[in-house]
Parts: C-alpha cells; structure tokens; sequence
C-alpha cells in the first residue's frame, strides 16, 4: 500500500518512495494507478494480480512487489460500497472476463536433451572419482528412490548438507553421508582429488566442503532446476536444465555395470571417513551449545518443521546433526546468509506447513526480529524458540580476529549485554532457562506436549564454544590423519 502519486516529495507524513523500493530482488515491479470505481480500472488491477502469481511462480520462483496507491476516504462509504457490488455483478457475470491467464510457465523446468545425459553418464563411467553434492534444498525436484538408485547404479559417495532433505537415515548399498564438514579437515582425505562432482541444491553451507573444492578445483556439473547461476567459486563447468530427479533418474539408467576397483576404493575412502568422524564424536562431543541443539531435534514430534538461523546454529546442525529426525522438515534460509527476519520466517513455515515449529536462533538474530514474536500469539500449533544466547556473534570467535580483543570484541562479538528473559513475558509466551543440554532437550519436549509458544534460552560462553569445536575437529583430523596411508583410494 502506497500514498496516492501527488502526496508523494511534498513532506507529507508517512510519505516515502516506495517506487522500486525492493530494486532488483523482486521478480516483476508494477506502479499501479490509484483505484478507480470503473470497470476498465479494475480488469486492470485483476490483470496485474493475475501477472504477479504468473512471475511469482515462474522459476526461478520469487517475490513480486505491486504498489498499490489508495486516495482517502479509505473507511468503506454506501456509494462506494453500491459501486463495488455493481462492478462485482458485472466483471464476475456471463459478459465478465472470465479467469485471467498470463502464460502461466509449467513448473518443470526444460528437459535436459539427450546428448546432455549420455555424455554426462559416460563421463561418470570413466572417471573413478566422482562425488555428488547434495546442496541446501535438493530434496525439492529430488526422490529418495531416484537417489538411492544412482548411488545403487554409480557406487559413487554423496555428500549431504544438513539442509539437504537426505540426512533422514541410511541406505543399504548407498553412501549418503553426512560429516564431511568434519572429516574433510583431516589432511589425509583433504588431499584426495575429486575428478568429477555433481552438484544438486544450494551452495553448501559447509565452509570445509567448499575450501576442498576450492583446493582442487575439479569440474562440476550442475543441475540446475531454475535457471539461477550457484556457482561462487566459478567451478561449474556445465550446467544441465531440468529437475533432478529426471536427470539423476535418467543416468542411472544409463549406467551399467558394477564399479570398479577404483571407484570402490574412493568411495570407501570416504565412507571410512565418515565413520572415524563418527567414533571422534563419541570420544569428544560437541561443545554444551551444540548439544542443546541436537537434544531440542531429538525432542521434535512426527512431521515438525525446523528453522535454522544462520552464523552458529545452522553451523552445529551441519557438522553435528546427523542424521535429522526421520519426518521432519529442515528449512533454512541462506541469501544472504544474514539474521535479519528469523523469528517471523519461522512462524510462517510453520503456519503454511502446518506444522509444529522449532527455530533455532542465536541471540543477535533473536534481538533483530523481537517484534516478530507478536506473531506467535497467532499460531495455533506449538512452537518453541531456542535461543543461543552467548551475548554476541559467536561465530566470529573461530576467525583470527579473534586474538585482537580490543577490535574483536565491539566491532564483531558485539555483546548486546540484554537479559533476553524479558523478551517472553512481554509477548505472554512461556519460557524455559535452560542451564544444560538435557535441560534444554527437556524443556523442548514439554513445550511440544503442552502446546502454544515456549521460548527455551540457552546460555553459553562464546569461547568455550570455540573451543569445543576445535577440540572435536582435532580429534577426527587425528583419528583420520593417524590411520596411515589412504591405500586403494589413491589413483
């Protein structure tokens, strides 16, 4: 909603350009005419709603801004109400016009040709070294059964992000794996060059999987579902249009054969990876943050959405959750991998899921969005928001700006020195304090059984932290890199 054109550079109150106000993140802008009691103005106004759903949901998929201008009186009146119910009778009757169709795009996008797919299946054939990325969101165009068939069809490994969709489980005879965050630290896997990936989803959320391909720099083909360029690193060296369970469904039909020695000592390289992380975990948990974290999914019930904020909590998830509890949902929303919105964000999963709803939010993002909480008291599913409050950016602690505290700790911990425990009471929201990870587990469970909103603060040190995710990366760097040398891996 917009002042009308003529209030607009005069200084009248609540007076903005809202022209173009989103610039080139939206998908379609339209500057509508303020409304008029006429029938030309209001097919005008149907159209350009009708063109909206269009470029809303083209692909790549998006929001779209109309600005919609309104003259006072804006309180109904009887002579507009008459003349809208006139021009009701007369657009919806026989003589109206009917549904409008802006050439509404098939949600598919364009089948990959044929030549695409036998030479990308010939090309995984030759080379023993393939791996497949599995990125933020590739559950979307992607089934498990196509998936399992490929890896079943190739024996190549697959490497999971958190926010992937697989990360719900194992397969029998397929290598879907989940702590490459952890166990491409280790020098010993590291070095193994890739000679082929995959690449299905999102840009991944791990750091470490992305320093690995940036070290090697080996040709990615990637899938690419609605026509967006994910390619930071310029590593792709082909892009394949169509949806991914068409493409991976169609190679691995056309790959026959079992694998060879080759690709059965990469891909055992790697699965023998992901177990000597497992056994490190065991030996040196994840720091008290983290493991409140794992405690509040395994506290989730049967088809629950989750919302990972960004900086540490979607970090934990990605080196630590695995696998995500079978049936449930986990979102995300990278961008710019800022914290801006997170509160509210959930909540609208959660009310267009229909889901029980769990966020999991650092204290900074939690302070950005307090007013989102507003919106909670409208949902009528519980939910549970656990904050990570270790009063600053925690993130920022594993950088080297870290070992300059007179820089460090304004301009990027940034502690906002808030007692957040106000936050729930201003709302009317229950709460939970939380001083331990089983604590926290326990007070996600209850909010669940009870109902409506509990907010469960977490309290950590920043440092401590820090340290335990060190502590952890060392011991899997240790127990990979102490494991002699990769053997039959190597080409």
């Amino acid at each position: 909603a917009d002042r009308p054109p003529e209030a607009r550079g005069t200084g009248e109150p609540q007076t903005i350009d809202q022209v173009h106000l989103f610039g080139r993140f939206v998908r379609r802008f339209r500057d509508l005419p303020p409304p008029e009691p006429e029938e030309r103005a209001l097919r005008a106004a149907a159209a350009a709603a009708a063109e909206a759903a269009s470029r809303a949901t083209a692909r790549p998929a998006g929001p779209v801004h109309l600005n919609v201008p309104l003259r006072e009186p804006l309180a109904p009146t009887p002579d507009g109400e008459a003349s809208v119910a006139d021009l009701e009778s007369r657009f919806d009757g026989p003589s109206g016009p009917g549904p409008l169709d802006h050439g509404r795009p098939s949600p598919a996008a364009a089948a990959p040709f044929e030549t695409e797919i036998l030479d990308l299946a010939d090309q995984i054939a030759r080379e023993p070294r393939v791996l497949l990325l599995l990125g933020p969101e590739a559950d979307r165009t992607l089934r498990r059964s196509t998936l399992r068939r490929l890896l079943s069809a190739t024996g190549i490994p697959a490497l999971a992000d958190a926010a992937s969709g697989f990360r719900t489980g194992r397969e029998a005879g397929a290598a879907i794996l989940g702590r490459a965050d952890l166990f491409l630290g280790a020098e010993r896997i590291a070095a193994e060059p890739p000679g082929l990936v995959l690449r299905l989803g999102g840009v991944p959320v791990s750091r470490t999987v992305r320093s690995y391909l940036k070290r090697h720099r080996p040709p990615v083909v990637e899938i690419a579902t609605d026509g967006r360029r994910l390619d930071p690193d310029r590593l792709t060296v082909r892009a394949i249009s169509g949806e991914g369970d068409e493409i991976l469904g169609r190679l691995a039909e056309r790959i026959d054969g079992r694998p060879d020695s080759a690709r059965e000592g990469w891909t055992r390289l790697f699965e023998e990876a992901e177990r000597a992380a497992g056994a490190a975990l065991a030996e040196v948990p994840p720091p008290p943050e983290a493991e409140a974290v794992l405690r509040a999914f395994a506290a989730l019930p049967d088809r629950a959405a989750a919302l990972l904020s960004n900086s540490l909590p979607i970090r934990h998830a990605e080196s630590y959750l695995d696998p995500v509890p079978a049936g449930v949902r986990l979102f995300v929303s990278r961008g710019a991998s800022g914290i801006d919105g997170i509160l509210s964000t959930g909540f609208g999963i959660s009310y267009g899921a229909d889901a029980p709803l769990l966020v999991v939010a650092g204290d900074l993002a939690f302070l950005h969005d307090l007013g989102g909480l507003r919106a909670a008291r409208l949902l009528d599913r519980p939910a549970v928001v656990l904050v990570l409050d270790n009063n600053g950016g925690g993130i920022f602690s594993l950088l080297p700006i870290a070992e300059f505290p007179d820089r460090f700790v304004p301009l990027f911990a940034t502690p906002h020195d808030c007692s957040l425990e106000h936050a729930a009471p201003l709302f009317g929201l229950s709460q939970a304090i939380a001083s331990s990870p089983c604590e926290a587990g326990r007070a996600v469970a209850e909010a669940f059984e009870s109902g409506g909103t509990r907010i469960v603060l977490f309290r950590s040190d920043r440092q401590e932290t820090a340290r335990g995710i060190r502590s952890v990366r060392e011991e899997v760097a240790r127990r990979i890199d102490g494991a002699g040398s990769a053997g039959d891996g190597r080409r």
